[in-house]
């Protein structure tokens, strides 16, 4: 019982932490991601995890904006 406990909690925490966001391109599509993305200055692309934990990368010049995602 202890265990089955402890491991919703680490559920419920991780899940708690996620910052999914929008990323609006120029060619008008948009990306959702499951976590906040990263702008990785050296490469000049911003990179995020997609669901399957895969990293994507999008070059900063494509992205028109990246907004938050607000659950209601």
């Amino acid at each position: 019982m202890r265990q089955i406990l402890l491991a919703s909690c680490l559920i419920g925490l991780i899940a708690g932490c996620a910052s999914p966001q929008v990323i609006k391109m120029k060619d008008g599509s948009s990306v959702t991601t499951p976590d906040e993305v990263e702008f990785n200055e050296e490469t000049g692309f911003y990179e995020y995890e997609d669901v399957d934990g895969r990293l994507r990368t999008i070059n900063k010049d494509e992205i028109v904006t990246i907004d938050n995602v607000h659950e209601d």
